[in-house]
Formats: C-alpha cells, sequence, structure tokens
C-alpha cells in the first residue's frame, strides 16, 4: 500500500492539506491525523524508516506516534472507531 494514498486519505478525513500534515505543527488538530497516518502506514507493512522518510521525520518520531496513538485507542472508543474507520477506507481504497 502506498503511504502517499494513506497521507491523502486521512489528510482529507481531517479536512487538512497535505502540506499541514508533513509540516512541523504540534497542534494536536494537525499532530493527531498525522500520527493516525504514521500509525496506518506503520501497520500496513512499511519500515519505521520509510514511514519517517515519507513524512519528513525520523523512526522515533514513528515509533513514538504509534505508541502514543495506541494508548489514545485504548483509553477513548472515539478514537478507535475513528481509526478503524480510516483503516477500513484506505483498505479499501487500496483494492479498487
Amino acid at each position: 500500500m502506498n503511504i502517499k494514498t494513506i497521507q491523502a486519505t486521512v489528510a482529507s478525513y481531517f479536512d487538512i492539506s497535505l502540506e499541514e500534515m508533513l509540516s512541523r505543527d504540534r497542534h494536536d488538530r494537525i499532530s493527531f491525523p498525522r500520527h493516525v497516518a504514521m500509525h496506518l502506514a506503520f501497520e500496513v507493512g512499511h519500515k519505521t524508516t520509510t514511514v519517517g522518510k515519507a513524512f519528513g521525520r525520523c523512526r522515533s518520531d514513528v515509533s513514538h506516534a504509534t505508541r502514543s496513538l495506541k494508548n489514545r485507542m485504548d483509553t477513548n472508543p472515539a478514537v478507535l472507531k475513528t481509526v478503524e474507520g480510516l483503516r477500513a477506507s484506505v483498505n479499501n481504497s487500496y483494492q479498487v
């Protein structure tokens, strides 16, 4: 699965631009979608270094994003539902 497809799907869902997603902005409105996209890219089998490069980050940033998002999903059912919906959306767009 293409990381660009994941980035575009997640950015569109959260109504942010791809430029915002790839920016250094740390506000939750931008960082949360970025974490979701990084997590999904890692989840489908991309290495942390590959994901990091696609987002202009290092592999440890990807590990942090994935760990942070997993914690949010464990404690917030709405976050879990959002991520599951995006996972399905990304998988559907890949199969087309």
